[in-house]
């Protein structure tokens, strides 16, 4: 299971907030969450214009044991302190919600290429049947969108590509 956490503090709270998207933690780091993306800079209408939204990752097949009979209110204030002592962040959030994703990002693991070879098998015995996501192609949003313009190229347009969906 993934968890993502939703955090907001106001933008005055946040003295050093990075240029970016987000970022990733190292498992060395020793850190309770996977990787942070700054949703309100990336999406100003998710936030009020004086607040910063912040969605935080954690668990997966990386982090299994940290969630292990976790108190998800213990769980989402320990992700929180560790937010705020990275960004330098001394105030309270204005707003917080943890929501389990039971079946987030695929985890591709030691059985993936027997899975795949009897995915394209069963693309071959019926044809016009195809597969394509993340779990076929990458776990991430370009390299879904790459597998699909592919199928479409090689599939349905012969004569020309696809250069944006």
């Amino acid at each position: 299971a993934l968890w993502s956490l939703q955090v907001a503090f106001k933008k005055s709270d946040v003295p050093d907030l990075p240029a970016g998207f987000g970022f990733l933690i190292p498992a060395a780091e020793n850190i309770p969450f996977l990787g942070v993306i700054f949703r309100s800079l990336v999406f100003p209408d998710f936030a009020p214009a004086d607040q910063v939204l912040f969605t935080i990752f954690t668990g997966g097949a990386h982090q299994a044991s940290l969630l292990q009979n976790a108190d998800p209110v213990v769980l989402a204030g320990h992700i929180i302190q560790s937010l705020q002592k990275l960004l330098k962040i001394k105030e309270e959030p204005v707003f917080q919600q943890l929501k389990q994703w039971p079946r987030a990002i695929p985890q591709l693991n030691v059985e993936h290429h027997a899975i795949m070879k009897n995915i394209r098998s069963f693309e071959q015995q019926h044809p016009g049947f195809y597969f394509t996501g993340n779990y076929i192609n990458g776990v991430s949003i370009g390299d879904v969108i790459k597998g699909s313009k592919d199928l479409v190229n090689k599939y349905f347009s012969a004569d020309k590509t696809v250069s944006s969906l």
